[in-house]
């Protein structure tokens, strides 16, 4: 125990670097045209992951109840060390794409260790909030009010963690402010995201019963709020962010191109690079569009191949599965899964969360400390019941 919390404290200092340094290096490229060397941000991601290593190979086996995650991790691990040495990756790729997997088991040792240490990433996420926030406000001061920003994602990624309190009032504020910043980011995908949550858990207490339909009222009262938020921002834009959704037609069309693109660019491939793909970001780097492909299931084909496609659709076979698990025995960790689960979701569908690796890494610690929890209270469970039925014996 003393070892893990020794690594736990390295790990969270790497972490805080690894985050603002991200947080930076997306705002500095995207508003200023810096081009930064990343070297910190390297230095710590590959600290952070060393770390993992030594703590999957030192701490205790704990009882696992799903074994399906842990088999997807080391599967993906394993086949992008393949596709990558066949495409004669940099050696940064190897570090951004080999995280994911790293970062879901450090994080599940961590809280299987000590489920104390929960509220300890709950407070370096609010932190995460805290840079997320400096560097959207910090956007729409340099683009003006009313202009669309990515970095909202630095905010909202972040909700499915912070969400995860017992405290009602507080996840219902936590709630409204994610949904108002939402709206004011003038992002679409993160704006159909969060409308996409209410709607799922309006539909989910509408079908709880009558005690729940004050939840539901909830619900549609916030998606009220959310229009009319929508209604000040777009009216105080000068009609801006009413425009972005009158040319909704246009950007489709654009999308409809880059898809149409990538998929060629799939068909032509050869069977050996269907297979294993032709290196990271290869689809920005291959189109005649010069852009990625906006879609992580055609990015992923083209970049890593058929093979780690599947062990995608793994993932979301287990995030589905977790979901409806919260869902069904409606444990306190079904809004914040959800909201995870709709995120995850538009992103994956209009954008890339793999290849962007710090966006991904916020819901994969999320989904790790969910994963660890459950199956920490299995365990106990399973331990009582033992003790009882020895008793019994007795």
């Amino acid at each position: 125990m003393k070892q893990v919390r020794q690594i736990y404290k390295v790990y969270i200092l790497l972490l805080l670097v690894f985050f603002w340094r991200t947080a930076v290096f997306w705002f500095n490229n995207r508003y200023h045209g810096v081009q930064q060397s990343g070297l910190l941000l390297y230095i710590a991601l590959v600290g952070i992951e060393l770390l993992s290593v030594i703590l999957i190979l030192t701490s205790p086996k704990f009882k696992k109840k799903d074994k399906g995650i842990h088999i997807i991790c080391a599967i993906w691990e394993i086949m992008m060390l393949v596709v990558l040495v066949y495409n004669h990756a940099a050696i940064g790729n190897y570090a951004k794409c080999l995280a994911w997997p790293l970062f879901f088991e450090s994080t599940y040792l961590f809280i299987r260790a000590d489920r104390r240490l929960l509220s300890g990433f709950r407070r370096i996420y609010y932190v995460f909030l805290a840079f997320g926030l400096v560097a959207l406000f910090s956007a729409m001061i340099l683009i003006g009010f009313g202009g669309q920003t990515n970095m909202v994602y630095f905010v909202s990624l972040t909700a499915p963690v912070i969400l995860i309190t017992n405290n009602k009032r507080q996840r219902n504020i936590i709630l409204i402010v994610m949904t108002f910043i939402a709206v004011l980011s003038m992002k679409r995908s993160m704006m159909l995201a969060i409308v996409l949550f209410w709607v799922a858990i309006g539909a989910k207490y509408l079908l709880g019963g009558a005690k729940k339909g004050v939840a539901f009222l909830v619900s549609i009262l916030v998606l009220a709020a959310a229009y009319g938020s929508f209604k000040i921002v777009d009216s105080v834009s000068g009609g801006y962010l009413g425009s972005r959704f009158d040319n909704e037609g246009d950007i489709s069309n654009g999308r409809e191109l880059i898809y149409t693109v990538t998929l060629e660019m799939i068909m032509k491939s050869s069977n050996a690079d269907k297979i294993l793909g032709h290196g990271h970001n290869a689809v920005d780097r291959d189109s005649l569009l010069e852009i990625s492909a906006h879609n992580e299931f055609l990015e992923i084909t083209y970049d890593y191949g058929i093979l780690i496609l599947i062990v995608y659709l793994g993932l979301w076979v287990y995030v589905v599965k977790e979901w409806w698990y919260h869902y069904h025995n409606e444990t306190e960790f079904f809004i914040p899964y959800t909201m995870s689960i709709c995120i995850f979701a538009v992103m994956a569908m209009v954008s890339q969360l793999v290849l962007y690796v710090s966006y991904f890494l916020y819901l994969v610690m999320f989904w790790a400390m969910v994963a660890a929890l459950k199956d920490g209270k299995m365990a106990e469970t399973a331990h009582l019941q033992s003790l009882n039925h020895s008793k019994t014996r007795q």
